[in-house]
Parts: C-alpha cells; sequence; structure tokens
C-alpha cells in the first residue's frame, strides 16, 4: 500500500440506494496501522457522513502519477482523543494511470469562449470528454488554432473551468452531419482534471454494471 501517505486527502464516494445518485465527502489519512487506516470523519458541505460499523465505503486517493479506487471496511468510530474513523486495509484496489487520459464518449453541455473575442458564449455538445481536453460538434466551425475557455459541467456540483486550442476540425462527410472540433486543454488545475478522471470512471462503472445487468436479465 505504498501509495497511502498520512495527510493525505481522499474523497468518498457514497451512493443514495434510492435515487442511485452519487455524492462525494471529502476526508484524509491521520494515521496508518498494520491493519487499518484512521480517517478524519467524512463531510461534504458542513455535513458529516453518518458512520455505520461493518459498511464497505468506495474511497478515490489521487497520487503524483497515478489514481487509486478502492474499497475498505469501517470498524469503528472512536471519538477520544479526537473524533475519527477506522477503516480496514483497501481490498479491489484499482490503478488508474492519470497520463493515460482516457476519452469518454458521451454528450454533455458545453459552453466555448473564444479569446479576444468578447461576445455570448457558444453552446455545445461534447462528443467525448477526457482529462486531456473535449471534442465537440458544431454547426460552424471555430477558427484553427483558436485559443478558447471551456466551461464544462460534469454534474450540478461539479463544473470544470480550463483554458485550451483548437487543435483539429473534422468537417461532415455527409448531409446533416456536424463539425467536430478537437480541444487540447493548455492551462487546467489539477483539481478540475482529477473531477473529470473521476466522472469518466464513474461514468465507465454505471456502463459496465448496465451491461451486466442486461446481460443477466438475459
Amino acid at each position: 500500500m505504498d501509495f497511502l501517505r498520512v495527510m493525505q486527502k481522499v474523497d468518498i464516494i457514497e451512493e443514495n440506494p434510492e435515487t442511485n445518485e452519487k455524492s462525494t465527502y471529502f476526508s484524509r489519512i491521520e494515521d496508518i496501522g498494520l491493519k487499518s487506516i484512521f480517517i478524519a470523519p467524512p463531510y461534504r458541505k458542513g455535513f458529516y457522513l453518518p458512520p455505520k460499523v461493518g459498511k464497505i465505503i468506495t474511497m478515490w486517493i489521487t497520487a503524483e502519477s497515478c489514481a487509486y479506487l478502492f474499497s475498505v471496511e469501517l470498524l469503528g468510530y472512536p471519538s477520544a482523543p479526537v473524533p475519527f474513523w477506522e477503516v480496514a486495509l483497501p481490498i479491489n484496489v484499482k490503478k488508474i494511470q492519470r497520463r493515460q487520459y482516457v476519452r469518454f464518449d458521451i454528450a454533455l453541455d458545453v459552453k466555448i469562449e473564444i479569446e479576444d473575442k468578447p461576445g455570448d458564449p457558444i453552446i455545445a455538445l461534447t462528443k467525448n470528454v477526457s482529462a486531456g481536453g473535449v471534442q465537440i460538434v458544431l454547426q460552424e466551425p471555430l477558427p484553427e488554432d483558436s485559443r478558447v475557455k471551456v466551461i464544462l459541467p460534469l454534474t450540478s456540483e461539479a463544473t470544470v473551468v480550463a483554458k485550451g486550442e483548437v487543435i483539429r476540425i473534422v468537417f461532415p462527410q455527409a448531409p446533416y452531419e456536424k463539425i467536430t472540433t478537437a480541444i487540447k486543454f493548455s492551462e487546467i488545475e489539477e483539481r478540475a482534471r482529477d473531477l473529470i478522471i473521476k466522472y469518466i470512471f464513474r461514468k465507465q462503472a454505471e456502463r459496465r454494471q448496465k451491461e451486466r445487468t442486461l446481460f443477466n436479465e438475459d
């Protein structure tokens, strides 16, 4: 478990069993024992996640060059001398190379602002998304080599803002097709990049789960 460090920030992914909606709670590693890890009580918007001993928790950690998604079991939540959660060592660890920006095909609303060209933002749809950039579909082409600002709402609570440049324009090969434009991020905060990686990983997992469900039902 070399990727675990004291004072390292961790995200707790909590799923509502009734709505299947996922929320992210924030925590950090306070101490690492031989058989367990001690973390700060996960919180989100001023509220703490209610503890339940025996519950399996999904956690996400971002290291220097990789991200790790894994499960832990809540063993207890002693309160002395300070409150913390004790969780078991990680199981089902999945390692993601952050440099390998996986593209995920999904249609999301996105706003594009062209630098040095004031006016209303261009509203478009993504064709695919990655932590390195986006492909969007448009009615009219953007000027080649344009520098742009990308405003990409991933969820109602998470919006990514980045600067980028137009690196490729693909014109339609058939009637009624739209123009595809590739934008590479040139300036993006690491936190924003991590949000995209987590979003893609979650959506991939949801898609695989749906596929498994359909297969089992058949």
